[in-house]
């Protein structure tokens, strides 16, 4: 394929923006872990994300606007991460 068939945005359907400005489930986001480090999740019903801030249920980005500050639960609390679904 040609260079221009390459970068043709219509060959991609699935890399397409968000059709709403809140996560929903089956979202793919970016969480904003530390000023160098970045992670991507699927957000599912009864999944938890855990990092060095905390453990993050994904129940609890569904419904949030992308961008959102989102802390733990549990008893590390306290700790927060941010996500970039956009």
């Amino acid at each position: 394929p040609s260079l221009l068939q390459l970068i043709d945005s219509r060959l991609y359907p699935d890399r397409l923006l968000p059709l709403s400005e809140h996560v929903t489930v089956g979202s793919l986001v970016v969480i904003f872990e530390s000023f160098d480090s970045l992670a991507f999740a699927y957000v599912r019903t009864g999944e938890i994300f855990s990092n060095k801030n905390g453990h993050f249920h994904h129940d609890d980005f569904v419904g949030m606007p992308y961008g959102s500050r989102i802390y733990s639960r549990g008893p590390a609390g306290g700790g927060r991460t941010r996500g970039f679904g956009k």
